[in-house]
């Protein structure tokens, strides 16, 4: 007695798309508003502000400056700011 074989049918193999892994501005939450309540006191980060020093005023400023610079610049170049990264953080230079 012969037995048949059964062939299987095998779709044709398409190539899938590939995507491109989300970048971190894609999974960045909304910032939080700039008023928080504590109990029934409501504060707002300028009432921080306004209980700094100029000279600490400043150095915020520029912190906050330089933070989107760095921001800027991985924004526009990417692969760059990628591998800045790996090199700083695995010691290269």
């Amino acid at each position: 007695m012969a037995t048949k074989r059964s062939k299987k049918l095998t779709k044709p193999a398409v190539p899938r798309p590939v995507q491109q892994p989300p970048t971190p501005q894609q999974k960045v939450p909304p910032p939080a508003s700039r008023t928080a309540a504590r109990g029934a006191v409501e504060v707002t980060s300028d009432s921080y502000l306004s209980k700094l020093s100029p000279e600490d005023r400043a150095k915020l400023e520029a912190q906050d400056k330089r933070m989107k610079e760095v921001l800027k610049f991985a924004e526009e170049n990417p692969e760059a700011a990628s591998q800045l990264l790996r090199a700083w953080l695995s010691g290269r230079k």
